[in-house]
């Protein structure tokens, strides 16, 4: 079973050094997840996606938010919107 590993657009460090094969550093973390973003992966998570089945994805922070606030509404539970990027791809599945 893959590991999915979203981050938000702009926050996208893991993404871009998959893609680019090795790690790279952001020229500025432009998402509003701006306390969880790390304008580079480490060399361990990126290991991890050399050994692991990993599939880098990305959303707009726009559905970040709005999956805070369907996890709000739905769960009576208020969160940051960064620990959502991973729940709103399944809001438009």
């Amino acid at each position: 079973m893959p590991l999915v590993a979203v981050e938000t657009i702009g926050a996208d460090s893991l993404n871009a050094a998959v893609a680019a094969g090795q790690p790279v550093t952001l020229d500025a973390i432009t998402s509003v997840a701006t306390s969880l973003g790390a304008r580079r992966v480490s060399e361990a998570a990126f290991n991890w996606t050399k050994s692991h089945e990993v599939v880098a994805t990305t959303v707009p922070d726009a559905e970040a938010i709005q999956a805070c606030f369907d996890v709000a509404r739905e769960h009576r539970l208020m969160d940051l919107h960064q620990t959502r990027s991973g729940q709103a791809p399944q809001q438009i599945c």
